[in-house]
């Protein structure tokens, strides 16, 4: 009898196990944060395995969402419609497609979702040292100008310490004609900081080598350059040039954390453009090799939930995948429009020999009823073929640079804050009326 219980109590325990045990596979992390890095939590989410149907997401913590992959199955999916703060109403989400082997860590940024405290900043500027003639001021909450070579100004930053601002200077005519980055800001209340020039608050510069040879036929090609501030300040724009190589704008002084985006790209008819952006710590002399454009023949019909051509480029060496920013724009006075910012990463892995894209119906899942257009409304979509000398994994699990949380757009392609980091695209932009 004693054996027969032994016998009974391990049946009873192994079906206990079987209950209660983890799903083999392999496991996905997802961790949402607002433009400060604060984790939050998604007004909902969704998350496919395989081709399978997308199935509602829950958070396992506050910004952190997990899921299985289940054993044999390397592709997923996963679905996130940020908490957008300012503007409750409308759908910002964020897809990200790949495999298991690219990338099981990913990060989702949310700008619109702060919720924390700002303060006001506010004082005097001069800018007569470097003739300049009006001032752009960028800090973390956005960028604001304001004309004239001296007068008053006033701005926002979020509350804490380290916080800076990044002041230019332009002349005139237009040109840049200085920078100064003001560092080590205690902001716990409304402040007064006042942006004095001297002679020394000039740019130091960099030089671009031509890139003319990559330059399509058509197309009209620029380059410059952008400063990113440790602190994640509102990435500043430093200059621009219609050339294929010459001097571009940096700060003179970095510290670390500091990082440049130093681009080039060509714009040509069709809406097509390529382009190329080298983030660096330390740039100096830089080289760009343009990627080839999509064919003048490449098209996307017009739909609530458009179809992608996903085979440009799809055989170069640094082919990642495609990324795919889909906007639309409520009609006033309608129900049930609202406005929508829908970005998407396809990874190379998940992509395999596909050769188009049809963005999913979410609509049916709670808390994504607003994730497709309605007929009549204006629909607009950016499609880019993504190379880079980094991985899935970096590209998907890094912070992007940061537009403030003011700005509900972070393009799909912006790359991550990596020294190093190489980013080329293929570009390709139109517009529609909902059909």
């Amino acid at each position: 009898m004693q054996g027969c219980w032994r016998a009974l109590l391990f049946a009873a325990l192994m079906v206990l196990a079987a209950c209660t045990s983890t799903p083999s596979g392999t496991k996905v992390t997802v961790n949402v944060a607002d433009s400060q890095g604060n984790p939050v939590t998604g007004q909902a989410a969704a998350y496919q395995t395989g081709s399978g149907a997308w199935q509602a997401l829950a958070p396992s913590g506050t910004g952190v969402y997990t899921f299985t992959v289940p054993s044999g199955e390397t592709r997923y999916g996963v679905t996130i419609n940020c908490p957008t703060g300012l503007q409750a109403s409308s759908m910002k989400a964020t897809t990200y497609q790949a495999t298991t082997t690219e990338a099981t860590v990913l990060k989702v940024s949310c700008p619109l979702a702060f919720s924390g405290s700002v303060a006001k900043v506010s004082g005097s500027y001069n800018l007569s040292a470097v003739a300049g003639t009006s001032l752009g001021l960028y800090s973390d909450t956005g960028q604001k100008s304001f004309s004239g070579a001296t007068g008053p100004y006033e701005t926002s930053s979020t509350l804490g310490g380290n916080r800076e601002l990044v002041a230019i200077a332009k002349d005139v005519g237009g040109n840049y004609v200085g920078v100064k980055v003001i560092r080590s800001l205690n902001i716990t209340a409304p402040i007064v900081v006042n942006i004095n020039f001297t002679a020394a608050d000039v740019f130091a510069t960099g030089v671009v080598n031509d890139f003319s040879a990559s330059v399509p036929t058509g197309f009209s090609p620029s380059f410059g350059s952008y400063f990113l501030s440790s602190s994640g300040a509102f990435t500043a724009f430093l200059d621009s040039t219609s050339a294929t190589s010459g001097s571009y704008n940096k700060v003179p002084s970095t510290i670390p954390g500091d990082l440049h985006w130093v681009y080039a790209s060509a714009s040509g008819p069709g809406g097509r453009q390529v382009a190329q952006i080298n983030v660096r710590a330390n740039p100096a002399t830089e080289s760009f090799a343009l990627p080839a454009p999509f064919p003048p023949s490449t098209t996307v019909a017009g739909a609530k939930l458009p179809t992608f051509p996903i085979g440009h480029l799809v055989s170069d060496p640094d082919f990642r995948g495609y990324a795919v920013l889909y906007l639309w724009e409520g009609l006033p006075g309608v129900t049930g429009g609202s406005s929508a910012i829908w970005q998407t990463f396809l990874s190379k892995g998940w992509i395999g020999s596909t050769t188009s894209y049809t963005l999913p119906d979410l609509t049916s899942l709670p808390g994504f009823g607003g994730a497709k257009p309605l007929s009549g409304e204006q629909a607009s979509y950016i499609l880019g073929a993504f190379l880079s000398n980094q991985g899935v994994a970096t590209l998907l699990n890094s912070s992007p640079a940061s537009l403030g949380y003011s700005s509900g757009l972070l393009h799909p392609l912006y790359p991550p804050r990596v020294d190093g980091t190489d980013v080329r695209w293929a570009l390709l932009s139109g517009n529609f009326t909902v059909p």
